[in-house]
């Protein structure tokens, strides 16, 4: 069977490259399907931090000798987000495993292998799997109990609808950092966001960039407390070091 991962990029090279990294050994290919323009539906006057050529470059900067040519990119025009993605279908048409990555989500290898195989041999369209949010810094860490789709078996017939990779199959959740990121950065994915009408009114200006340690109730979206922030663990820092100890944030306090 085939193994693909896709990413559909508009902005993201903080993590991109690491996140391309610790994903690379583990699929035949990668597919990177670009938009210059939002695909969220939502239009601002800022400047996208990122330019294509500066993903490009980040997506190819710790690929290993002999591993670019499974690097695939495609400029897109999207309509909306579910457009974007949809789009894989006719850029990867012999694809039958299928493991949607973002660029700021960065996974442990033998998580990831684990994942790969419980997707080969599950009788489900998809599977979920379970999620770390840093916050603000590698230093604080939100959990909750959402599972994401982010592999897909188009072998299976979709009536079959999704399962859920246990702790077993998926030993280290995926390392999420689209909280952990620059402020400007931050700034601008708030003002082209999807999900507009449920953002919680000043959420960016009070619990994003007004945030202290010990505050807590810091989803977006979500109150009463779903996301509150709780100091990395040891462990987690441990898997962290694995796969992003040279990342420039590593040690930082807050991200700015």
């Amino acid at each position: 069977m085939k193994t693909i991962a896709y990413y559909a990029l508009h902005y993201g090279s903080e993590y991109l490259a690491w996140s391309v990294r610790s994903i690379q050994h583990c699929v035949d290919e990668i597919h990177f399907l670009y938009t210059d323009k939002p695909s969220f539906g939502v239009a601002t006057t800022l400047v996208c931090p990122d330019t294509e050529e500066r993903l490009i470059q980040e997506a190819h900067r710790f690929v290993a000798p002999g591993q670019h040519d499974k690097l695939f990119w495609h400029r897109v025009k999207a309509h909306g987000e579910g457009h974007h993605r949809d789009q894989l279908r006719t850029l990867a048409k012999d694809a039958q495993i299928v493991v949607h990555v973002d660029a700021d989500e960065v996974w442990d290898e033998h998580a990831l292998m684990s994942a790969i195989a419980a997707t080969r041999g599950t009788s489900h369209w998809s599977l979920r799997a379970r999620f770390l949010h840093f916050w603000r810094s590698f230093k604080w860490v939100c959990t909750d109990a959402a599972m994401p789709e982010r592999f897909f078996n188009w072998q299976n017939s979709k009536h079959l609808g999704a399962g859920y990779l246990s702790p077993f199959l998926q030993p280290v959740p995926v390392l999420h950092f689209g909280y952990a990121q620059s402020e400007a950065l931050m700034r601008y994915k708030w003002q082209i966001h999807g999900h507009q009408a449920e953002l919680r009114p000043g959420w960016f200006e009070t619990q994003f960039l007004g945030w202290h340690p010990g505050d807590g109730d810091v989803h977006p979206t979500c109150r009463d407390g779903f996301w509150t922030p709780r100091e990395t663990s040891d462990d987690e820092r441990a898997i962290l070091h694995n796969v992003l100890g040279d990342h420039p944030y590593f040690d930082l306090p807050i991200i700015r």
